[in-house]
């Protein structure tokens, strides 16, 4: 599903950042401040799913400098901040990135949040909704002392524009850092599921997890999960970072396939009574699997369970494999069905 961009800004982007712009589809500009109400609300702030708040400074020279007032330090991000709570008002689902001025500002942010506080240990902060902009000052100051740290950030934030040259072997291509969503169909799975299948079928090599719902009350934030937990389970709302195959980018889905498995109709044994069934169902296309709950000791099982699989060619098929057996015992084939499918 396509979304759209929102430009929300007093003045209208020069020519030279519409020429770039005119090539996509679905960017759209309204001119307006994030310090009015009725601004946001012509921008969509009722159905956003994602805003990012840029921190801008007033080029009138007729109006006082608000870092020179007196408790200007806070006022320097007050737009920011009415933005943000603004948008979580109206949306409380939006993921929203503000940029703030001052660190200090953290607070205003958060409600649990006192005084005294550890920027680095901040929830807004360490989630990533936060973006201070003395950051890219100690990184530019860190870079003198540590060459390397340039490489780094350059692989990590235009990892795309990277060339051959960059490396000492010809042959050698360069990764794409991308964040893409969980496949639905691993939703309650394993991140070893994940990481095989990622690897086996689609050329992705996984390095890590952003939670965006967490599903403890440990964290009041989305975070990071580095080198996660093979046992570790997905959810649907998780993303993963990986790196991606030049000669196999990621492919964006065609779309989605729902399949539906209600019931099964199985002949009766002599031995159910003495060694009663176990009976579930393994649904599997385009290389991602997803298995029903069991039914124990029926003759008709009925699981009324879907399952989620993501398009990534015009033809296909799905296979539904129906075994016996659970943790304890080997699983025994029953039967199978194939269907096949064409995207138009």
């Amino acid at each position: 599903m396509e979304k759209n961009i929102v430009i929300l800004s007093p003045e209208e982007p020069p020519a030279e950042t519409w020429n770039r712009l005119r090539y996509f589809s679905g960017v759209y500009f309204i001119q307006g401040t994030q310090k009015s109400r009725k601004d946001l609300v012509r921008a969509g702030v009722h159905g956003v799913d994602t805003a990012v708040i840029i921190s801008m400074q007033s080029s009138s020279r007729s109006e006082p400098r608000i870092s020179d007032m007196k408790g200007g330090g806070r006022l320097l991000d007050a737009d920011c901040i009415f933005a943000y709570q603004t948008i979580l008002k109206h949306c409380p689902t939006a993921k929203v990135i503000c940029q703030l001025r001052r660190a200090e500002n953290i607070m205003f942010l958060s409600a649990e949040l006192g005084r005294n506080f550890q920027i680095m240990a901040a929830p807004p902060f360490a989630s990533g909704v936060v973006f201070l902009s003395a950051m890219l000052d100690r990184l530019t100051v860190q870079c003198y002392y540590n060459r390397d740290l340039l490489s780094i950030l350059q692989a990590l934030v235009s990892s795309g524009k990277i060339t051959t040259d960059h490396f000492s072997s010809g042959d050698v291509q360069p990764s794409e850092l991308c964040s893409q969503p969980v496949p639905r169909s691993f939703d309650g799975r394993t991140y070893m599921q994940l990481f095989q299948y990622l690897i086996s079928k689609r050329s992705v090599l996984p390095l890590g997890l952003y939670r965006h719902c967490p599903m403890d009350d440990v964290s009041p934030q989305p975070y990071v999960i580095t080198s996660p937990h093979p046992d570790l389970l997905l959810t649907s709302q998780d993303s993963v970072f990986a790196l991606l195959s030049p000669g196999s980018m990621y492919q964006t889905p065609l779309g989605e396939i729902v399949v539906v498995v209600m019931e099964a109709e199985l002949p009766p044994r002599a031995s159910d009574r003495v060694a009663p069934r176990s009976v579930s169902c393994i649904v599997e296309s385009e290389g991602e699997t997803s298995q029903t709950d069991t039914c124990v000791n029926v003759i008709r099982p009925h699981w009324n369970f879907a399952c989620h699989f993501s398009i990534m060619d015009r033809d296909g098929n799905v296979e539904i494999t129906i075994v016996d057996g659970d943790k304890l015992t080997p699983e025994t084939f029953l039967g199978k069905v194939v269907r096949q499918w064409t995207s138009s």
